[in-house]
This record gives structure tokens, C-alpha cells and sequence, in this order.
């Protein structure tokens, strides 16, 4: 008689997402050979005891005993291989991000997962590196570039003198102040994750500023005039 059929454990669900992988490992009598198929086509190299797969197909287990007799696995899995979603995009409106696409979310700030954190926006509290996780109806998962936040805790200051028109804008406006001016009038346009996007000297009481190539969203804009550091949000609308 030629061997017992031997069974075919999985160490993961044979259900994959793009990038896993699952193990199969047989049970089987002592003393004979091993060949993993998929597809009814013989795995070359696949000839030990287990086998780690990550592509889809219908595997299978083929043993031989000593006397060359053979037996095929009760049951072979059939491996299905789930594409990822979309990384999501994370932009961020005044103090509140936002993740794009569909799906569930889970925020995580520094690396951490951020407790009932499990919708599409998200209230940035503290300043520090937050990311998005999005996971699909098949349960596979992607996570979005970090997204840097530094402007938690800036809040306008009053100038006298000191006013942005038109606000919001098309990238394009006006910053008029009163008073002396010269070159210790200075100014800096930070966006929302706190990189300096512009800056420079005020030599007059209007002038224009044009952020050709800025993104939608909020910016922060600070002046220095007479010893005074005064702030103010800017909301750029495409």
C-alpha cells in the first residue's frame, strides 16, 4: 500500500493581502519525499516539508514513499492574492486632518495609534508627525506618508495697523500696514506643517505677495514690524 494522504496546515488565511504570504506545512509519515504543486504543475525547489507562498493558485501536496508509491493532500488550499488600496493623502484645513478615499482609518501620532481615532478627519492636538492607516472591504491595509504638524498652539496676534486683503485668496494679496517702514519690516509665510514657503522685506505700506505655486489650504503669515511679531492665518482657495 502506498502512503497515507497527509494533510496541509495553513499559518496564515490562505485569503491574502498584496505583499503577505502564508506558509503551508504538512502533516505526513516519517520517511518520505515532498513535492508542492500549484495549478497541477510541480513547484520546482518545493520539495521540503512546508512551503511559503505569496502568489494565488490552487496549491496542492504530492508525498512518495520508499518504495516510489504516491499520495496526493486530502484537500489543497486555493490562495487568493487582494490588491492594496490607495495610500491615503492627508491634507490638513486650519487645525483638522483629512484623509482621502474610501475605506475604514485608523490615525496613529509619532507611530502610536491614536485611541477612537477611526475617522476620515482627525482635530490635530499637539504638534508632532501624524499618519493615516486605511483598510479595505478584504481587510488589507495602507498607510499614508507622514504628515508633519507645527502650528498647534499658533494663534492670531492683534497689530495695530496690520491688515491681508483679500482673505482667503487666489495666492495673490495685499499686505498693508501703517507706520515706519523699512527693512527691519520683515515677513514670513509658513504653511500648515510649519515649512517657510516665503519671506522677506515690507518696503512700503501695501504690498503685494503672490504664492504662485501654493497648494490650497491655510498659511500662516508673520510680520515683524517696530520690534512687534504679529501673526496672521491666510486661507489660500484654488
Amino acid at each position: 500500500p502506498g502512503p497515507d494522504q497527509p494533510l496541509i496546515v495553513l499559518t496564515e488565511s490562505p485569503d491574502l493581502c498584496e505583499g503577505g504570504s502564508t506558509t503551508m506545512v504538512a502533516t505526513a509519515e516519517a520517511g518520505v519525499t515532498y513535492q508542492w504543486t500549484v495549478n497541477g504543475e510541480n513547484i520546482p525547489g518545493a520539495t521540503a516539508s512546508q512551503h511559503t507562498v505569496s502568489t494565488p493558485g490552487e496549491y496542492t501536496l504530492i508525498i512518495t514513499d520508499a518504495n516510489g508509491c504516491s499520495a496526493t493532500a486530502v484537500e489543497g488550499p486555493t490562495v487568493v492574492v487582494n490588491p492594496l488600496p490607495n495610500a491615503p493623502v492627508v491634507t490638513l484645513d486650519f487645525d483638522v486632518l483629512s484623509a482621502s478615499g474610501p475605506g475604514t482609518f485608523q490615525w496613529s501620532f509619532n507611530g502610536e495609534p491614536i485611541d477612537g481615532a477611526t475617522d476620515a478627519d482627525l482635530t490635530a492636538s499637539s504638534n508632532g508627525v501624524y499618519t493615516v492607516t486605511t483598510t479595505n472591504e478584504n481587510g488589507c491595509s495602507a498607510t499614508s506618508a507622514p504628515f508633519t504638524v507645527s502650528t498647534v498652539g499658533i494663534a492670531e496676534t492683534a497689530g495695530t495697523g496690520f491688515n491681508v486683503y483679500p482673505n482667503p485668496n487666489n495666492g495673490q494679496f495685499t499686505i498693508q500696514l501703517e507706520g515706519v517702514i523699512g527693512s527691519t519690516t520683515l515677513y514670513t509665510i509658513h504653511d500648515a506643517t510649519g515649512r517657510v514657503v516665503k519671506q522677506g522685506s515690507l518696503l512700503s505700506t501695501a504690498t503685494v505677495v503672490e504664492l504662485p505655486d501654493a497648494r490650497a489650504g491655510m498659511y500662516f503669515l508673520q510680520v515683524v514690524q517696530n520690534g512687534v511679531n504679529t501673526t496672521h492665518r491666510i486661507v489660500v482657495a484654488r
